[in-house]
């Protein structure tokens, strides 16, 4: 997916614009840029210095030998005594299948050039250059670079405090109000009927994507019903689909307004209900070649529900550094599409929408749960509460994994 293009015309220029490609300035730290006829595919970055050098080294020879790149570029950040043991193990690694194109040293704002085996041959070195063309137009386009990879991680962080409080409260009235608003399957009354659950959260999706879309605002009810809605995977598919759509069309605008709004929903909504909305960010920012911010999203997703097959089929596409551009487009197609493929909606559709609610409501006193209930007056009519016979606590990371029993 052709997004923009910064081109970099010296040395200097290149090492200046890096840390805005990959989303944080590094710090301690071995980048392999891989490219294709000059163009950036993806970017390695290993911690320095290397702890486990057999594994690192195995992940460079399997990112390397890939057929879709011709060239590369080695910088590492940091001083000689911490960068240079880890070019003379890497180097070797990557002549196997690439000639590094460039090989640098960035340290206290001063770049050093490298021979082609990983000695260092500028030993002054040079300083990087302040505000070049390629920064300019790398900033116009929206690529910030975090100061370090502690402040990019701190874009992912929960809401805390009295914030987090209240959104947590107002979700726990929405998820009752969405339960109560989905009519009980005749033969079980303790459940949801199916095609109800699938149609209402449809209807939720479609109406928070559009208040976002008008407004790049959602109140915590919106920012909850939309967690629980792509929990139920079919309705999670026409969102896939439909930023699949977008990739094909080459939308970058609708990829970036989607992949803001998950991000939002990351952050505000209830810890136990983060698994999915971080999936669909992490899809859009792989789709957009953002593998930093990708990873950084599973990571979160893996943390709350270790078993989620998403988080994983995606997390090997981005440690594997795939390109989208043969895998996506099938993906591609519109919501009535999806619909018209999946069928008619059975019971089992509905599970991890159950499932959900059961694990956010478990991590609630039995007081704020009545509280909560006289607030839906639907809820009250259709549902008898009963006390619980034990009190469940939240996991040490706010995440609860799947219920047994």
């Amino acid at each position: 997916m052709p997004l923009f293009h910064v081109t970099a015309s010296t040395p200097g220029e290149y090492l200046a614009v890096l840390p805005h490609i990959i989303s944080y300035h590094p710090h301690e730290q071995l980048v392999i840029v891989y490219e294709h006829r000059h163009h950036t595919q993806s970017c390695l970055l290993l911690q320095l210095p290397l702890d486990d050098e057999h594994a690192a080294l195995a992940h460079v020879r399997a990112a390397t030998a890939r057929d879709d790149f011709d060239s590369c570029h080695l910088v590492g950040y940091g001083p000689r005594t911490l960068v240079d043991p880890a070019f003379h193990a890497v180097v070797p690694a990557l002549a196997a299948h690439l000639q590094p194109a460039g090989i640098y040293r960035v340290h206290d704002g001063r770049y050093h050039t490298y021979t082609a085996d990983g000695a260092e041959h500028d030993t002054a070195g040079q300083p990087l250059p302040e505000a070049p063309p390629a920064v300019a137009a790398a900033v116009a386009h929206g690529w910030a670079p975090a100061r370090s990879r502690q402040d990019l991680l701190s874009q992912f962080a929960p809401t805390t405090g009295r914030e987090r409080h209240i959104s947590d409260y107002m979700g726990l009235i929405a998820a009752l109000e969405l339960s109560a608003s989905i009519p009980p399957d005749p033969a079980d009354r303790y459940r949801p009927m199916p095609a109800a659950a699938v149609t209402v959260t449809r209807a939720e999706l479609a109406t928070t994507l559009d208040t976002w879309q008008q407004t790049g605002q959602l109140d915590d009810k919106h920012v909850t019903r939309l967690a629980l809605a792509v929990h139920i995977t079919q309705v999670r598919d026409e969102v896939i689909g439909r930023l699949a759509a977008a990739f094909v069309a080459d939308d970058y605008h609708h990829i970036s307004v989607e992949r803001s709004m998950w991000l939002t929903v990351m952050r505000r909504v209830h810890l136990t209900l983060i698994t999915p909305p971080a999936n669909l960010y992490a899809l859009a920012a792989w789709m957009m070649g953002d593998y930093v911010h990708a990873s950084e999203a599973l990571n979160h997703a893996l943390r709350c529900d270790p078993s989620s097959t998403m988080a994983k089929l995606v997390m090997n596409l981005v440690d594997s550094t795939a390109s989208p551009d043969p895998i996506v487009p099938p993906m591609a197609s519109s919501p009535e599409e999806t619909r018209a493929a999946q069928g008619k909606a059975t019971p089992s559709w509905v599970e991890p929408f159950e499932i959900a609610i059961e694990r956010m409501l478990d991590t609630f006193s039995w007081e704020d749960l009545v509280a909560a209930g006289r607030l839906v007056p639907t809820c009250e009519a259709q549902t008898e509460l009963e006390p619980p016979i034990t009190t469940a606590e939240p996991a040490d990371n706010g995440c609860h994994g799947p219920r047994h029993g």
